[in-house]
């Protein structure tokens, strides 16, 4: 959801308002990408697909507890983070049954699905930078923490595209296998980032809105 840039002026009421349509636009898309790459990933039975949706899912969970610090209590986010951490397990289950069936199969990935959804996700996340700056003047802490993931997010995506057009000119399963086990080690630390995120102390009142 495009909103126009908050002004430092903006009454606290308002402020908080625009900032949770924000938070909820980020989230909302970072889950339902995650989903639709992974079971894309399954249809065409690419690693790399699989191991991606992992970094939506943190991104989604990181944005979310971040970005709702200021309305949700502690305890809330602790629980929230929990679930989220459980989520974090879904693409490593995914790459594990695409793995056994890669085995039984030989089923060879989709090098066009890799290419659209890895070239697909570097803009999702582009647009999801674009809205964050917006902020930054504001909630300086909480943007720079949400943000950080952005440039890892965007390199993970590029390398599956990469790899997509590497396979529709190299006959190897080989660069599907590889990015995929570079992007799940990349996102190893998932769950600590989103139990960190859950801990996150709520904006000063000097940067906006009402502490």
């Amino acid at each position: 959801m495009l909103m126009e840039r908050p002004q430092p002026g903006d009454e606290p009421e308002d402020f908080n308002k625009r900032f949770r349509e924000t938070a909820e636009s980020l989230v909302i898309m970072a889950f339902i990408l995650g989903g639709v790459t992974l079971a894309i990933g399954l249809l065409a039975s690419s690693l790399s697909l699989c191991a991606l949706s992992a970094g939506f899912i943190e991104d989604g969970a990181v944005n979310g507890l971040l970005l709702s610090a200021v309305f949700l209590s502690p305890r809330t986010r602790r629980r929230l983070a929990f679930a989220a951490v459980c989520a974090t397990a879904l693409p490593p289950l995914a790459l594990a049954a695409l793995i056994v069936r890669k085995v039984l199969s030989g089923a060879p990935p989709i090098p066009m699905l890799m290419i659209a959804v890895g070239a697909g996700a570097v803009l999702a996340r582009l647009l999801g930078t674009s809205l964050l700056v917006a902020w930054r003047p504001h909630v300086r802490n909480l943007v720079k923490i949400a943000l950080a993931n952005m440039p890892r997010g965007s390199a993970a995506a590029g390398a599956v595209a990469a790899a997509g057009i590497a396979m529709r000119w190299i006959p190897t399963l080989w660069p599907d296998a590889i990015v995929g086990a570079g992007v799940l080690a990349l996102y190893a630390r998932a769950p600590r980032a989103i139990w960190n995120a859950a801990n996150a102390r709520r904006w000063q009142s000097s940067e906006g809105g009402a502490a």
